[in-house]
């Protein structure tokens, strides 16, 4: 049964006839009948007309009359099944209809709300019979049910009082879909009708939003009177019961941000929202934010590998800003009891609470600039994005510092329903349609993409990455034009940090390093530096994962098995772009972790020189590990090739201490450096304008030279451009060494290598080796005798004989 909207009910009233688009009962007559004949429906209300739900006292029939079931014909034996043998007395299927009866049509394949149930926190909630009234108030369908109908809602203080408490449940059973939906009348959620909880911390401001008020009957959050529910340990608070002593069961340590600090404490609820529970959380509601498992000395330890979830992978994420890790050290850091085993206490709960993002990509309010809210706040990035694909307002709406939440890359986190770009194809083909074109330096207009280049293509959810991962304006090629007009010569900055997507699909770049002799001729030259989409020759089965290129790839493992020769694959690593197969295929940590390796590395790399690489840690031994050193060690080739350029003593690249790269005056780092990196001097002077003149003079141009150094920026900024374009980082960072070395494009990569390799005091000394051969074999396995990984990278070989190409360039 395909009900196309059935979301919507459990995330908030709406619609009667929206809920049930496309469901009858003539599709389902036998479909959930218990193979009992069913009789005519009219017969139901002869003898059920006046009959009362035993637990609430309400009309059965009146309750279904106006329910969206009976709107859209769905009848009694719907979900009861057949009446023919029942005739009032007899036996019927269903007499208390579970999860299982309203699957049948509430699990449509893109909507799958009751299998989401069955695997919930609320569907295995402990049932709390022995522990009194105010814990079967939320751990049982009965307490939660009573106490909803009779006003036993609050705080601890309430909770204690027994407030409005309908006594003890002799026999009560776990959560299910009628403990948050009224029985006979499911669009209609079970609301305590005085709980009118506000929507501010400090201020009586009630909400009327009906999914906000049912899910903080049990998940209290913020007073009627404006007093935040966690610890009561200031004057706007007041304490969770019995939960004060566990911090991720009192929602206000993770959810509550303090406007009054410039850091982020919480996630936040957007109180505007239709859904501001279900922004978030949807029907499968596990967070499984603290769970302690006991270890061997028999000690309760958190262990966040146990049944990780959405929610603690992302929260632990860059997108998140950390905040869940952040939380999770406040927690340990608090000091334990004496037996070693996690306090738990209330000043446990106080110091988690306070625990806050307050660095990194989210850092900071900045409002004052759209282009940088369209990334770094919620908020910007929603106005950009649904939008116009630009954020507009001089000021964007943005009051303070934001991560990037659910609500930013979901329009219904819920249902997983992602937001769509405006201007993006209902049906994209994941080539050549306009996905995004990045956006110049305070201007609402895209900036014109070098050497032809297209905008980026069409992706489906993957342009969510793109919006924020195209490198953002800094492409070496736009950065370099000035230069032709001799205007003033300046710091190259490169692109903005991580631009992954423009790595990818090969959209940033300085490519007119070419002299246009020989093999280097311009127009052939830079064919081997764009890619297919682009008219270029660069083909990339990265980049084609995630899209239905990806079926019948011919691409070979070393094994020679042509991984995605078969239809398998679709609907797997067949949709939404590569950037969501690969950092959310396998979970939303945004890391490659095991789960991602299974899904999709391991198709083509599942060993790696001899060794196994199926497990995450194997992979990042023996794989990514190496692959990500013999990259940097191009790197820092390229700036030693730089550094000892003939006639260029102006400048010295070098490493701060934080790892980074930076230009000095050579003067100031001859004299200052050592102490520095050695912690017993200031740090040496930056390079000027004045020192790239007097460093562009040896090279007889100062765009190429900026362009080559521009090159190199670009890589620094994509830490792992050798997985994203690996053709493109090896070819692009070769041209920008050979002309780093001696001016020109004359293939001399592996001379300057081995010649650099060989001081002791280079950037590069001991790193580079070449064998008579690549590889001893056409297994690729093992690497020839004197032949080292770094230069196998930044050199050309055959994958069909081990040895090296006659044109040394990759």
């Amino acid at each position: 049964m395909s009900i196309k909207k059935s979301a919507v009910l459990f995330s908030v009233a709406l619609s009667m006839a929206a809920f049930m688009n496309g469901c009858s009962s003539s599709t389902k007559d036998n479909a959930n009948s218990g193979n009992v004949a069913k009789v005519d429906e009219a017969k139901c209300a002869q003898c059920h007309g006046s009959a009362r739900e035993k637990l609430t006292g309400r009309v059965i029939y009146d309750d279904y009359a106006m329910s969206v079931h009976a709107l859209n014909s769905v009848g009694c034996q719907d979900c009861h099944g057949g009446g023919a043998e029942h005739n009032g007395v007899g036996p019927i299927p269903f007499p208390k209809p579970s999860y299982k009866q309203c699957r049948t049509c509430h699990n449509d394949p893109g909507n799958t709300i009751a299998s989401n149930y069955s695997g919930s926190k609320h569907f295995s909630v402990a049932i709390e019979n022995e522990e009194g009234e105010p814990c079967q108030r939320c751990h049982t369908h009965q307490g939660a049910v009573l106490a909803a109908q009779f006003g036993f809602t609050g705080d601890k203080t309430v909770m204690a009082a027994l407030v409005n408490a309908p006594g003890m449940i002799p026999d009560p059973e776990p959560i299910k879909c009628n403990t948050c939906h009224i029985t006979h009348k499911p669009q209609d959620l079970r609301v305590d009708a005085g709980w009118l909880p506000s929507t501010t911390v400090g201020a009586a401001v009630a909400s009327t939003n009906n999914q906000y008020r049912l899910c903080t009957q049990c998940h209290t959050y913020i007073m009627p009177d404006g007093r935040l529910v966690a610890t009561a340990t200031g004057g706007t608070t007041t304490s969770a019961y019995e939960h004060d002593s566990s911090w991720y069961r009192v929602i206000a340590t993770t959810h509550y941000d303090n406007p009054a600090t410039g850091a982020v404490e919480g996630y936040g609820i957007d109180m505007t929202s239709a859904n501001p529970c279900f922004d978030c959380h949807g029907h499968e509601s596990k967070t499984n934010t603290g769970t302690l498992t006991r270890n061997s000395a028999g000690k309760y330890v958190l262990n966040t590998a146990v049944e990780a979830t959405i929610y603690t992978d992302w929260a632990k994420s860059a997108h998140a800003g950390n905040l869940l890790a952040a939380k999770y050290a406040a927690q340990d850091a608090y000091p334990k009891k004496s037996d070693g085993t996690y306090d738990r206490s209330v000043g446990m709960t106080n110091n988690v609470m306070a625990a806050a993002h307050t660095g990194g990509q989210f850092a900071g309010s900045r409002n004052a600039n759209r282009l940088c809210v369209r990334c770094h706040t919620e908020t910007g990035f929603k106005e950009y994005y649904v939008t116009t694909g630009d954020v507009t307002a001089t000021t964007p709406t943005v009051a303070k510092t934001e991560i990037l939440t659910c609500r930013g890359c979901h329009s219904n986190a819920a249902t997983g329903a992602l937001r769509v770009m405006k201007g993006a194809k209902a049906a994209p083909n994941y080539t050549t349609d306009l996905g995004h074109t990045p956006v110049m330096t305070n201007t609402a207009t895209g900036y014109a993409l070098a050497y032809g280049k297209k905008p980026f293509p069409d992706v489906a959810g993957s342009n969510l990455c793109i919006t924020c991962h195209d490198g953002r304006t800094g492409d070496p090629a736009e950065q370099v034009t000035n230069y032709n007009t001799g205007a003033a010569i300046t710091t190259p900055n490169g692109p903005h940090d991580m631009p992954a997507a423009a790595v990818m699909y090969l959209k940033m770049g300085y490519l007119n390093l070419s002299t246009g002799a020989g093999a280097t001729s311009s127009a052939a030259y830079r064919k081997t530096l764009m890619s297919d989409q682009d008219g270029g020759s660069v083909t990339s089965t990265h980049r084609k994962l995630g899209t239905p290129a990806i079926i019948g790839d011919t691409h070979k493992n070393k094994d020679g098995v042509a991984t995605f020769a078969t239809a398998d694959l679709a609907g797997k690593l067949a949709s939404n772009g590569p950037c969501a197969t690969c950092h959310l295929g396998g979970s939303h940590s945004l890391q490659i972790d095991q789960k991602a390796i299974a899904a999709v590395c391991n198709r083509c790399h599942s060993s790696e020189g001899g060794n196994d690489i199926t497990t995450i840690a194997a992979f990042q031994q023996h794989f990514l590990e190496p692959q990500s050193e013999v990259f940097q060690n191009a790197i820092a080739l390229a700036y030693e090739a730089f550094n000892s350029k003939a006639g260029q003593n102006a400048i010295r690249f070098a490493k701060t201490t934080s790892g980074s790269w930076r230009a000095y005056a050579k003067a100031s780092f001859d004299t200052n450096y050592a102490a520095y990196i050695a912690g017993t001097g200031a740090e040496p002077t930056s390079a000027v304008a004045a020192d790239y003149t007097s460093a562009a003079a040896a090279y007889g141009s100062q765009e190429k030279m900026f362009g080559a150094l521009g090159n190199v920026r670009l890589f620094v900024r994509d830490t792992a451009a050798y997985a994203h374009a690996r053709t493109y980082t090896r070819r692009l960072l070769y041209d920008s060494i050979d002309y780093l070395d001696d001016g020109s494009l004359n293939m001399t990569v592996g001379a300057t290598a081995l010649a650099r390799s060989a001081v002791s005091t280079s950037l590069v000394s001991g790193f580079y080796g070449k064998g008579a051969t690549a590889y001893t074999d056409n297994t690729l396995t093992t690497p020839a005798s004197g032949t080292t990984e770094s230069i196998l990278f930044i050199l050309g070989w055959s994958r069909s004989t081990g040895a090296w190409n006659a044109v040394e360039r990759p």
